[in-house]
């Protein structure tokens, strides 16, 4: 899941910075094959779970962009992503940007291959098979770099760190 994630996020257009936080089996090898930049040491809890504050902190020093987005690595995004968010900075212009978005629920087994011809299907198996996850639960956001410049130390994955960046 998580390599099918990183290689949606490559594939976008235009191709993202992308930074792989975490040091989980395989990260290292994924990042390198996919050509994406892995940052293994990050801040934890004593249970392992990833301090949000840390993270944050640290994506905002290393990435180069004025939007960045933050996305479980189970996430795959499609092209209208990046369209979205292009079309909502525009909009807004100067003004602060968090965009949130709902994910959809659905089992892929198979890896996806790297020319992007399966975003049709992918796209269909959402609509068809697939269901919103509850509304409550945040794995996307998008945001102005510095919104977010004092998080709290959170640990990602537990209940309610997510609808705080809201």
């Amino acid at each position: 899941m998580q390599r099918n994630a990183i290689q949606s996020w490559a594939l976008l257009d235009p191709t993202p910075e992308i930074i792989v936080f975490g040091d989980e089996e395989g990260a290292a090898d994924a990042c390198r094959e996919l050509g994406v930049q892995h940052e293994p040491n990050v801040a934890r809890t004593a249970s392992g779970m990833l301090f949000a504050d840390d993270l944050f902190d640290r994506a905002q020093r290393l990435a180069s962009s004025e939007i960045l987005c933050y996305a479980n690595c189970d996430m795959v995004l499609c092209p209208d992503f990046v369209n979205a968010v292009g079309a909502v900075h525009r909009w807004g212009k100067s003004s602060p940007l968090l965009i949130v978005v709902q994910r959809w629920n659905a089992i892929v087994d198979e890896v996806l291959d790297g020319t992007g011809e399966w975003r049709p299907l992918l796209e269909a198996r959402a609509k068809d098979e697939a269901d919103p996850g509850p509304i409550y639960a945040l794995d996307v956001f998008a945001f102005t770099r510095g919104l977010f410049d004092r998080v709290p130390p959170f640990a990602i994955g537990r209940i309610g760190w997510d609808n705080w960046m809201v």
